[in-house]
């Protein structure tokens, strides 16, 4: 069982397939968000050093890997939209990097729009204030995944989910 990082937009079902899968297969569960106020260096350390520990576990207790609910690439996409800056801008290469040599699986979350806006609505989300916001982060995953050829998560058609 490998590290496995969980991206995607607020309620989009990370929260609620990582409980699955820590009760499932004992993945120790890391809900990975920097302090708002950091500085660009403090946050690359952030999660350069989540990244390196979740390898080192998985060294060490292979049959406990991690399971970082978002990482990097969240910042990404909301530093732009919340803070108006990307803090990791030039260096997402680098921290792409390390989780391919850690072999850290990274999967978005990507239900369709309808479910995302559906539990937005529901859980009255106090992050993303609109459901305009909701929609650009949203899509930018959407954008991020097809570029990247990231592995994506749907929960409403892909069943499953098989660690």
């Amino acid at each position: 069982m490998r590290s496995l990082i969980l991206e995607g937009v607020d309620c989009g079902g990370k929260s609620t397939l990582a409980t699955q899968l820590v009760q499932r297969h004992a993945y120790k569960y890391v809900h990975c968000v920097p302090a708002f106020d950091t500085s660009p260096q403090q946050v690359f350390s952030f999660y350069a050093g989540h990244l390196h520990n979740a390898a080192q576990r998985y060294l060490f207790e292979p049959e406990s890997a991690t399971l970082l609910d978002r990482c990097y690439l969240s910042e990404t996409i909301y530093g732009p939209l919340k803070r108006g800056v990307n803090r990791l801008a030039g260096k997402v290469a680098l921290l792409d990097n390390l989780r391919e040599e850690y072999g850290i699986r990274q999967v978005i979350c990507m239900p369709p729009w309808e479910y995302v806006l559906e539990a937005w609505r529901a859980k009255k989300e106090d992050y993303i204030k609109t459901e305009d916001e909701l929609r650009r982060v949203y899509e930018a995953y959407q954008m991020y995944a097809y570029a990247k050829g990231v592995e994506t998560y749907n929960y409403v058609t892909d069943g499953m989910f098989v660690a």
